[in-house]
Formats: C-alpha cells, structure tokens, sequence
C-alpha cells in the first residue's frame, strides 16, 4: 500500500520502525534533511495557503537558511520565520495587542540574511 501512496518528497517512506528518508529513520537524518521534508510536508497539507510558519528560526544555520530561502521561491510560498533578536532592529513588534515598531528594510538589512530575501521584501511590503 505505501509503495502506491504519493509522498510530498521523493525519499519519504516508512516501515515498521516510523517515518522514514532515503532509508534512514528521519529521527536520524540531518537538521538540513528533516526541514527539507517538514517543509514539504507543510507545503503539500495545504498549497493553497501559500505561508509557512517556521518557530525558533533561530536555530537554523546559513545553510538551512538557504534551504528555506530556496524552497520558498521555488514553490511561491511565504516564510514567517520567528528569531530572537534583542537589537530591536528586526521584526514587527506588538504591545497591547497592537503594531508598536515596524523596523525599515535599511534596519533589517543590517542583520545576517540574504539580499535576495530583502529585495523581495522591498518588492511586496511596505514599510
């Protein structure tokens, strides 16, 4: 019956132990790997949404950051990647149950991402 269900990333699978990724228990397989297949497990739950929200952002490296950066462009979706960050230069800020700060793209700019991110930002936000 697996062999004949359509999975949403080529390598996912199970057996008797769980999930698994080209063979491997995905509690084994690498961050890079496991995001690879949460985001297109997310991607396919519901491709008509079009936004993903990824919590502790903060613990993704340069190249998972990439990673998310490119499967986000590839399948037209949004990332709404929640970090900490204490310079109060990034992010949109709430109190009382309103939008406090809204920081501009120079300011955000000024954190480690990619230009590609921000150009797209320029492109759909008004700040």
């Amino acid at each position: 019956m697996s062999k004949e269900a359509k999975f949403p990333i080529d390598g996912l699978g199970f057996n008797e132990q769980g999930v698994t990724f080209n063979g491997i228990p995905f509690k084994q397989c690498s961050s890079a790997e496991r995001l690879k297949v949460s985001l297109a497990m997310a991607m396919a739950l519901n491709p008509e949404l079009k936004v993903i929200r990824i919590t502790n952002g903060n613990l993704l490296d340069s190249s998972n950051m990439t990673v998310v950066e490119q499967m986000a462009k590839d399948n037209d979706y949004q990332i709404w990647l929640e970090m900490v960050n204490e310079t109060g230069s990034m992010g949109i800020y709430i109190e009382d149950g309103e939008v406090a700060t809204v920081p501009t793209i120079a300011a955000v700019k000024t954190e480690k991402a990619s230009d590609d991110v921000f150009e797209s930002l320029d492109d759909e936000i008004d700040f």
